[in-house]
């Protein structure tokens, strides 16, 4: 038999009723809250439904309505007396769904039954979802009708983090309009201003839906900027988590980017760069690691450096050991200035030399020229004694205290050589940049080999905190010191971690702060050097 709706008439006949009162015609629509009846076909879902995914409790309910009938008929309403619908006004568009769904199958069963009382039972029983008795709610604005659905929303089914967030541009957007005619009515005019985001959250609190303020950037954020690179994300139930991670990478990236050349010349090419990198990584579950892998080689290609330099500034920044790029230099000191006033007074056992840096290859090692010198002097630091170095050291320190003249430069290159050594680690002296014109205060070589966990820990932890020293005073020009880091991968293979470069980098951070007081306090010490070096050559000293 095929499947026909189940119309008034055909129902009285089956039922032998008289008019049904939900075919009555609403000229005029109580102007107080009432309780009237109604039919499906008079009924239409909300239009502005903030919800889009499927109710999770989608199935409890039909089965409850099913078996129990309508407990909580849902509240409805009209924009005017003249609309042909009503509509749900305050929750209640799952519900219509069901009843709908629950009435077209009664409504087979009883043109299937074979028998007059199979027909009468399932007649009755569509008719029981059919025709349903409502309460009745006086239109009032188009935002009070969102902020009660989204309520209903909350307490009946978990909703997902983008519909809320769809829900409070919608809403910003009401009241602005709502503002708009408002002052048009009472003939004033309308300023037209942003709504600041606690007003917003007290207006719509105010009406229903509780809303604390500190949520609303989360979701502009959200749905203004995050919903078309990751549309799949957050369909799937991106929530709160991932948008304040994605967020604060977005104000870190930038954030570098805008300290660099390129990124002053064009400070909003990050913006989209961000944004198309991470669209690539759209998935139910977004690999933000990866996300962030690719965004830094992407970016050391716009630079022209390698990608761990990125990675080491953002983390920098991240961590907070980065307030500010650093410092310009002194346009009135020239390359050979800088050369005759730091070259000379270059600690004994710490190369200094002319004013271009030292090539390297892709695999970190020097050119040929370089390389065996770099040889001759690590094998002397090998053999110099350690109580030769202890003697120095104590020489510095004495002469410190009792008003010697010990300068921040020569204190500095002590205190790295005198670390270097003992570690074996390579430092390489490199005075000035000549056409960059930065102060690169040391460079650190990479290490040769792969660091063995139980065995290197220790030298891994000063390896890298002399790294970062270095690297974080590097002028414009960092494209020549790819070689310092570029076999962090390498060095690190034993304790790499699943989530990559980036994790291990953390991991070696945190044994940074577990490391030995003494060694930890000689490193804070180094920084703080770095720091007035720069700042001396900053302003001329």
């Amino acid at each position: 038999m095929a499947k026909t709706r189940l119309t008034d008439e055909n129902v009285i006949d089956i039922l032998g009723a008289t008019n049904l009162e939900s075919k009555e015609v609403h000229t005029d629509d109580p102007l107080v809250k009432s309780r009237i009846r109604v039919t499906l076909d008079q009924l239409k879902p909300y239009d502005n439904n903030p919800r889009a995914s499927r109710n999770p409790k989608f199935d409890d309910i039909l089965s409850s309505i099913e078996n129990a009938g309508l407990d909580q008929p849902p509240n409805i309403s009209r924009r005017s007396s003249d609309a042909p619908h009503y509509i749900i006004i305050d929750g209640g568009n799952t519900r219509l769904e069901i009843l709908n769904l629950l009435y077209e199958k009664y409504t087979h069963l009883a043109q299937l039954a074979e028998s007059d009382g199979e027909r009468l039972y399932h007649s009755q029983k569509a008719e029981s979802f059919y025709v349903i008795d409502c309460i009745f709610k006086p239109w009032v604005s188009e935002s009070k009708a969102l902020t009660g659905h989204m309520s209903e929303n909350e307490n009946r089914g978990n909703m997902l983090l983008i519909e809320k967030a769809l829900a409070v541009r919608t809403l910003r957007q009401f009241y602005e309009t709502e503002d708009r005619e408002k002052a048009r009515v009472e003939g004033r005019e309308y300023e037209d201003k942003p709504i600041s985001t606690r007003s917003l959250a007290e207006r719509i609190t105010t009406q229903g839906w509780t809303i604390h303020h500190s949520h609303i950037s989360r979701y502009d954020y959200a749905a203004n900027t995050l919903l078309k690179a990751i549309p799949n994300a957050f369909w799937a139930g991106a929530g709160h988590s991932l948008v304040r991670q994605v967020r604060k990478y977005d104000a870190i990236y930038e954030r570098y980017w805008r300290s660099t050349e390129a990124g002053q010349a064009e400070p909003e090419r990050i913006k989209t760069l961000f944004l198309d990198t991470l669209r690539l990584y759209d998935d139910e579950n977004v690999d933000i690691q990866g996300f962030l892998r690719d965004l830094d080689n992407q970016l050391g290609k716009l630079l022209d450096i390698h990608a761990s330099i990125v990675t080491v500034e953002i983390e920098a920044i991240l961590h907070g050991r980065v307030t500010s790029p650093a410092p310009p230099l002194s346009p009135g000191l020239s390359s050979e200035e800088l050369v005759k006033k730091y070259k000379d007074t270059a600690p004994q056992g710490v190369r200094g030399n002319s004013d271009t840096p030292p090539a390297y290859n892709h695999t970190g090692s020097e050119n040929q020229t370089s390389g065996t010198h770099t040889q001759k002097k690590t094998s002397a630091k090998k053999t110099q004694s350690r109580a030769d170095q202890e003697q120095r050291d104590a020489t510095v320190a004495d002469s410190s205290a009792h008003g010697g003249e010990v300068n921040t430069q020569e204190r500095l290159f002590g205190m790295v050589h005198a670390l270097a050594t003992k570690y074996g680690i390579e430092i390489i002296y490199l005075s000035s940049e000549e056409r960059g014109g930065s102060i690169i205060l040391f460079g650190v070589a990479p290490l040769d080999r792969a660091l063995v966990p139980g065995k290197d820990e220790e030298l891994g932890v000063v390896w890298w905190a002399l790294t970062k020293c270095s690297l974080s005073f590097l002028g414009d020009k960092q494209k020549r010191y790819v070689g310092f880091i570029q076999n962090i991968e390498t060095m690190f293979q034993h304790y790499l971690k699943p989530e990559g470069p980036v994790g291990t980098l953390l991991l070696f951070e945190q044994m940074i702060l577990s490391c030995q007081p003494e060694i930890r306090g000689q490193l804070n010490e180094i920084q703080r050097l770095c720091g007035l070096m720069i700042e001396e050559i900053s302003t001329g000293k």
